[in-house]
């Protein structure tokens, strides 16, 4: 939350015990932890977070996870987890270090979403100070045209700069989590191949899978009866 902004929850279908443990080492309080919970429990969750105006992303990997993951305006689940799973998710992670996978995907669509507004606000400016030269507004003081060779070089190079500046997101870096019990007891289990492109590598295939899903779901018409 202090680094990202973001407020936790767990709801999990473990025991009390469970949960608290968990709960204990992720430093997170007992009021945000909801323990034996049912999917309805999971779903009625994620709607009064909802009601109270706030965005929901719901992390889960099982079938009991599924109707809470399609309510949630993000649903993230695991790529180890039940197909029923993902098949309700918007974002599939492929890799196995799950807290990890889930800050960087959130992350790195923040800064998308600023690059795109860069680029948005980059495009109009351009175009806003290039439509009236080319337009010829200076030709009453300087007595001169603007040769479409350069006005179709201009605008060529409004869009190599817009591209250039979403290619520069492949210098992106994902956030480094505190050395603290959170990342202790994630990188427990975290394989030998955690660098950066692995991970993001990972991230893409997962956003590609839904994508693919939600187009065959869109797109897939079942036969008419003649």
């Amino acid at each position: 939350r202090d680094t990202m902004g973001i407020d936790v929850w767990m709801v999990t279908g473990d025991n009390a015990r469970t949960a608290m443990a968990i709960s204990r080492k992720l430093q997170l309080s007992p009021n945000r932890v909801i323990a034996e919970a049912l999917p309805v429990a999971k779903v009625r969750q994620v709607k009064i977070l909802q009601n109270e105006g706030k965005k929901v992303a719901m992390v889960g990997d099982g079938i009991n996870d599924s109707p809470a993951l399609a309510q949630a305006d993000v649903g993230i689940a695991m790529g180890t987890g039940a197909e029923i799973a993902t098949e309700a998710s918007d974002i599939v992670l492929v890799g196995g270090n799950c807290v990890k996978d889930v800050c960087t995907a959130l992350d790195l669509s923040r800064v998308i979403f600023r690059r795109i507004q860069l680029n948005f606000l980059w495009a109009l400016l351009y175009n806003c100070c290039g439509i009236p030269i080319a337009a010829g507004v200076f030709f009453p003081l300087m007595h001169t045209r603007l040769p479409p060779t350069v006005a179709a070089a201009a605008m060529a190079l409004s869009s190599i700069s817009v591209v250039s500046s979403s290619l520069a997101l492949r210098f992106y870096r994902p956030p480094k989590l505190e050395n603290n019990p959170r990342q202790n007891l994630d990188t427990q289990n975290s394989s030998s191949m955690d660098s950066f492109s692995c991970d993001l590598m990972r991230i893409i295939v997962g956003i590609r899978k839904a994508i693919s899903r939600w187009c065959k779901r869109m797109f897939t018409r079942p036969p008419r009866d003649d």
